[in-house]
C-alpha cells in the first residue's frame, strides 16, 4: 500500500499541497500567509506576481512551445481559503496550527479536521502545471482568490490590475473549484447572503435552592453535515433544527435556557448541537418518556448518512450550570423561531439545469448564553430576486414573536454580494 511519503515523491501536485496548504494556516479571513507562500513559489519559478488590496494574488506564466510570445492568454482560478471544522473532541487552532495530512486507503485525508482540498487542490494543480517545463501552454494568468468560503469577498474585491491586462489578452478562464470528477464542467455560482440575528433577552438569576426544576443538557450529534452549497439538497439533518424539534415536545414556559451551541461556520450544515438549562421536573420526566418513540419515528425520516445520530437528554447538577437564564416565554420563543425559520431548499425538488439547487437557506451557527442569542443563516440562490426575498423573510420573522421587544432590530443586517 502506498505511503504518504511515496505519494509526495511521485506527485508534485500533492507535494505542493502538503507543503504550501497543509503547513500554512489558511482559514477564510486568514489567508495572508498562504498567499505569501504562493508568491514566493512564483518568484522561485521565475513568474511575475501581483497582490491586490483585498489579498488576491495574480501570477503570470509565460507561454511555452508553439505558444511562446503570444498575447492570447487563459485565466485559471482557484480560491486559497478553506472551511475550518474539527471533529468532536479534537483541539485545533486554525489560526496557528497546521493540517496533519495522512493517506488512508488511497485517499489523502486530515487527522481530526477538514483537509482544505477545497480548493487547495485546485490551486496546487495550477502551480504544478505551470512549473512543468514539458507542459506546452499559452500564457496563463493564475488567479488565487481569498474569502470564497465566507462571502466571495475576494472575487467581489478583485482589482483587475493583478490580471496583467497590459501584458496579455485574456480570451477565457477556467475555475478549478469542483469535486465531482473531470467529466463535469461548472458554469456558475449561486450568490450568497448572510442573515444574522442577535436577540437580547431579559434574563434573571436562578435561585439554585429551588428543587422543583432539574438542570438539563440536550445533546444531538452524529449527523453527516456537509457543505451547504452542495449538500443542502441531500436531506442531511441540521443538528440545531433537530434540537429545536425535540424541545418543542416540552410545554412552553416549562423551561429556562442557559446556554447552547451548534454549528461553527455559516456554510456548514451543523452536525452537533448542545443546549442546557432548567426544566420543571414533571416536564423533564415527560420528555424523557417521549424520546424513545421520537427517536424511532425520526430514524425512519433520516437519510442513511445520518443513521448514526445520537440524542442524549440528561440531568445536570445545578452547580454545573450558569445562574443567568432566559425567562420562560423568551426561551420558548427562541425555540419556536429556530423551528419555524425556513431551512434547506425552499422547494424540495426545485432545481435548474444540471441538478443545481436553486434557492436554499442554512442555519449554520447557533450561540446562546445568559445575555444574548446569536443565529447566522446563509441564504443562497442562482436567482438574485429569490435570494433577496428569502433573506428578508427570515429577517422579518423574528420580530413577530411575543418577545419582539427583546430583539435588537438593528442587529439584523443583510449583505447582498452579487454572484
Amino acid at each position: 500500500m502506498e505511503t504518504l511519503e511515496h505519494l509526495l515523491q511521485r506527485s508534485r501536485m500533492f507535494d505542493l499541497f502538503v507543503k504550501v496548504f497543509c503547513r500554512t494556516p489558511h482559514a477564510s479571513g486568514n489567508e495572508a500567509e498562504v498567499v505569501t507562500s504562493i508568491a514566493q513559489w512564483a518568484e522561485t519559478s521565475g513568474f511575475a506576481s501581483r497582490v491586490d488590496a483585498t489579498g488576491n494574488l495574480g501570477v503570470l506564466v509565460p507561454g511555452r512551445g508553439k505558444f511562446r510570445g503570444t498575447r492570447k492568454a487563459l485565466l485559471l482560478q482557484a480560491h486559497v481559503d478553506m472551511v475550518p471544522k474539527v471533529a468532536e473532541g479534537v483541539v485545533h487552532d486554525f489560526a496557528t496550527d497546521t493540517i496533519k495530512a495522512q493517506l488512508v486507503d488511497g485517499w489523502l485525508t486530515a487527522t481530526g479536521t477538514t483537509l482544505g482540498a477545497d480548493n487547495g487542490m485546485g490551486a496546487t494543480l495550477m502551480m504544478a502545471l505551470s512549473e512543468n517545463p514539458n507542459f506546452q501552454c499559452p500564457p496563463l494568468v493564475l488567479l488565487f482568490t481569498v474569502r470564497e468560503e465566507t462571502d466571495l469577498g475576494g472575487a467581489s474585491g478583485l482589482n483587475p490590475f493583478i490580471l496583467f491586462q497590459n501584458e496579455v489578452d485574456l480570451i477565457g478562464g477556467i475555475n478549478l473549484d469542483g469535486e465531482e470528477g473531470a467529466e463535469n464542467v461548472y458554469f456558475g455560482s449561486a450568490g450568497g447572503v448572510d442573515v444574522k440575528a442577535l436577540f437580547i433577552g431579559h434574563c434573571f438569576l436562578m435561585d439554585l435552592s429551588r428543587n422543583d426544576y432539574y438542570g438539563f443538557e440536550l445533546k444531538v450529534s452524529g449527523f453527516a453535515g456537509g457543505h451547504s452549497a452542495i449538500m443542502i439538497d441531500k436531506g442531511h439533518q441540521n443538528a440545531v433544527r433537530v434540537m429545536a424539534r425535540i424541545m418543542q415536545l416540552a410545554k412552553g414556559g416549562s423551561f429556562f435556557l442557559a446556554d447552547g451551541k451548534g454549528g461553527e461556520i455559516h456554510n456548514g450544515i451543523p452536525t452537533e448541537c448542545i443546549l442546557r438549562g432548567y426544566m420543571e421536573k414533571s416536564e423533564f420526566e415527560r420528555l424523557v418518556a417521549q424520546l424513545p418513540s421520537f427517536c424511532q419515528v425520526f430514524r425512519n425520516e433520516v437519510v442513511k448518512e445520518d443513521a448514526n445520530f445520537k440524542i442524549a437528554f440528561v440531568k445536570v447538577p445545578h452547580d454545573e450550570l450558569p445562574g443567568l437564564l432566559w425567562c420562560g416565554s423568551a426561551s420558548a420563543d427562541i425555540i419556536d423561531y429556530i423551528d419555524l425559520m425556513p431551512n434547506g431548499m425552499t422547494v424540495p425538488d426545485q432545481v435548474v439545469t444540471y441538478k443545481l439547487p436553486r434557492t436554499s437557506s442554512n442555519l449554520g451557527i447557533f450561540l446562546l448564553d445568559g445575555e444574548k442569542c446569536e443565529l447566522t443563516m446563509l441564504v443562497r440562490s442562482s436567482v438574485d430576486t429569490e435570494r433577496s426575498d428569502l433573506a428578508r423573510r427570515i429577517a422579518t420573522l423574528g420580530p413577530r414573536f411575543a418577545f419582539a421587544e427583546l430583539i435588537d432590530i438593528s442587529s439584523w443586517f443583510l449583505t447582498l454580494p452579487e454572484s
